[in-house]
């Protein structure tokens, strides 16, 4: 692969277009193509954000300038997709969540291996300075074993979303959406896959779960509980240790707890939003001095096994 990975994209939707503004200033990667259904939407993209435009994500696989794939189209197209990619011998970063159920992630994830190509579900936050510093603070022991685990990601969309997050039949809901984060963010706390799973949510008028709760069991009864929810606004979901956003994470040690706390998106990845809280060392936030840059892909906290668990 070349020293600059040329990407290709394929669903130029907004959460592409803020993956090629963040190429846009990168020094390792560069974009090349961008692929749609309609050929008038990849043009409008590629003319914002660079490379060439093609009225088929198949003319993207077939570009042999194309080393890497970004999918960032409708969940319930994610396994056909990477299988695709697959085949065509590029890597493939997919955004999350991978597939609608681990029969998919299954499927698709044996292409790869059969492929030998690079795989990534696109959890942004898995490669932060800020995600690498809470794994140094679990992993160090400051913090003592991890007992408790608890999140909350949230936004205000409404129930009339036009939104394929919000049809049932494409993979919608909250669960799907923001929740992988809160399950995600509890999988890597705790170093180990939850034994049991529970979920209630409250529908909303089109069937997605809009609003819910769930508690993940690990091992020695320790759990993780986490909120997450489409049609809550920040100030709805603020607590008493969540104090500016709607996306939070706290992990509680048997010495000490972690406090994470963002105003926009969980993804954020200022450290400044990450403090450390011990009774004998009080507050301890994290050095301004470590750096915000993206982690590489062999520092990344996760991989394609991580990712299947996560189904």
């Amino acid at each position: 692969m070349a020293e600059q990975v040329r990407w290709g994209i394929i669903g130029p939707g907004n959460i592409a277009r803020q993956f090629a503004e963040g190429l846009a200033v990168s020094k390792t990667g560069t974009l090349v193509a961008a692929g749609s259904r309609t050929l008038s939407r990849a043009e409008e993209f590629c003319a914002k954000h660079g490379g060439k435009a093609y009225g088929s994500y198949e003319e993207v696989l077939n570009n042999p300038e194309v080393d890497a794939v970004y999918i960032a189209t409708p969940h319930h197209t994610h396994m056909n997709d990477t299988i695709a990619c697959a085949k065509a011998g590029k890597a493939i970063l997919c955004e999350k969540p991978f597939t609608l159920n681990a029969l998919e992630a299954e499927r698709a994830l044996a292409a790869v291996r059969e492929a030998g190509v690079f795989f990534m579900e696109a959890f942004m936050y898995r490669c932060t300075a800020q995600t690498a510093k809470i794994r140094e603070w679990i992993d160090s022991g400051i913090i003592g074993e991890v007992k408790l685990v608890n999140t909350s990601f949230a936004f205000q969309a409404g129930e009339e979303w036009a939104n394929f997050r919000n049809d049932p039949a494409l993979g919608g809901g909250g669960l799907m959406d923001v929740g992988a984060y809160c399950v995600s963010l509890a999988r890597l706390a705790f170093g180990e896959e939850p034994s049991d799973a529970w979920y209630v949510s409250q529908p909303s008028s089109k069937g997605v779960d809009w609003i819910g709760s769930g508690m993940l069991k690990f091992s020695g009864n320790r759990s993780a509980v986490f909120q997450r929810a489409l049609v809550l606004s920040a100030a709805t979901t603020r607590s008493s240790w969540e104090p500016r956003g709607a996306s939070s994470l706290m992990i509680l040690g048997r010495t000490a707890r972690v406090t994470r706390f963002d105003a926009t998106k969980v993804g954020t990845p200022s450290l400044r939003n990450l403090i450390l809280v011990s009774p004998m060392l009080r507050f301890m936030p994290p050095k301004p001095t470590l750096s915000r840059n993206t982690l590489k892909p062999a520092s990344a906290h996760t991989s394609p096994s991580k990712t299947l668990f996560n189904r």
